[in-house]
């Protein structure tokens, strides 16, 4: 169990702004006045990077990088500079630069809670979760709010205290106000209650997440996981589909593609299948090999998911890289493959993290004998 100190009871910020752990946008909400003393390159980076939380710009993020870069060029002394290099490592998901990148900024600035916040995102993702709960202990002490409780939940959950996890994103949801922010935090907390088992608060956090921001993309792919804990697959794929039509990502068609599946949807899923495939020949598949890796996994082709699984397990040593890892060696059936993947399962279940996705088939994984 994480044992973050409680000090966010006495000294609540209800106008912070909040996101999901794994998001950095809202991060300028909490800039210190030393990282306020901006450059014009820096200042428009950061712009642009705010502008990629619903409207994704793959132009607008090449503008943004070169712009970081030109920043590195012209105020390399900055720590406003550092936050902004380590932000865009983040979105390219090159979480040991941005790591790097943002402790620069803490050694230039001292303890200013963008770049705490930037460390512990980046922690979380190297699997490094001891370092990970101290430097969230130290965000949440020096500016407790939204933020900080969101990235304190997330990492109770990961150590399997679901109820401390629970409460600590119902502070941080009900301090949120609206808007953006707001909403994904109600998403994550309606998924926290879905772990739990209760679909009930899940449904009222998803109703509170429409009232913040009606439009959110995300919405549609978070019905269609309560359609799922409701027990009605066909609404859940119709939902993921929708979702699909609005915004195409590797995550919600691996789910479409599963669903389609199970439920003999034969031409549903040969259209979500050539969406993988298509998405696993863009250029940007960098930020969708963990799901791509599943995907090819499940569908026989263990070759292509292992590459994927090493390349994202090199960048990202998480809990569930290691997970996808031990899918895609278990997928080849060699028994050199099968001893490594026990190896990956146990290290995904260290934790006993509370997600049936993290533990989908590893437990069989770990239950089958390598041959005589």
């Amino acid at each position: 169990m994480v044992k973050l100190h409680h000090t966010w009871r006495a000294t609540r910020e209800r106008g912070a702004v909040c996101l999901l752990a794994s998001l950095l946008a809202g991060l300028l909400a909490a800039l210190s006045p030393a990282a306020l003393a901006e450059s014009a390159p820096d200042a428009e980076a950061r712009a642009l990077l705010l502008a990629q939380r619903l409207n994704a710009d793959a132009a607008g993020f090449r503008r943004a990088l070169a712009l970081a870069e030109r920043a590195m060029v012209e105020t390399p002394d900055r720590a406003s500079t550092w936050t902004t290099l380590a932000w865009t490592r983040m979105q390219e998901h090159r979480f040991a630069d941005a790591l790097a990148a943002a402790e620069r900024a803490q050694a230039l600035a001292g303890d200013d809670p963008v770049n705490l916040a930037l460390m512990c995102d980046a922690l979380v993702e190297l699997g490094r979760y001891p370092d990970a709960v101290a430097t969230t202990q130290r965000l949440i002490d020096l500016r407790p709010g939204p933020p900080a409780w969101i990235r304190g939940a997330r990492l109770r959950f990961l150590h399997n205290d679901l109820p401390g996890a629970i409460a600590l994103m119902t502070q941080a949801a009900q301090g949120g106000g609206r808007g953006e922010a707001a909403a994904w935090t109600w998403l994550e907390l309606s998924q926290l209650h879905l772990h739990a088992g209760d679909a009930t608060a899940a449904e009222a956090a998803l109703a509170a997440a429409r009232r913040a921001q009606p439009d959110l993309p995300a919405l549609l792919p978070a019905e269609a996981r309560l359609s799922l804990a409701w027990g009605d697959r066909e609404a859940a794929l119709s939902l993921y589909r929708q979702a699909l039509a609005a915004q195409p990502n590797a995550e919600d068609a691996l789910a479409a593609w599963r669903l389609a599946r199970q439920l003999g949807r034969d031409g549903v899923a040969k259209h979500q299948a050539a969406l993988l495939d298509g998405i696993a020949r863009l250029d940007g598949a960098v930020l969708s090999r963990r799901a791509l890796a599943d995907y090819f996994a499940d569908s026989g082709r263990s070759q292509q998911a292992l590459v994927l699984a090493r390349q994202e397990f090199a960048a990202r040593p998480d809990l569930y890289s290691h997970a996808s890892l031990a899918r895609a060696l278990a997928s080849t059936g060699e028994e050199t493959g099968l001893f490594e993947a026990r190896h990956h399962a146990r290290l995904a279940l260290a934790l006993n993290t509370p997600d049936p996705a993290l533990r989908a088939k590893l437990d069989a994984i770990l239950a089958q004998q390598p041959k005589p």
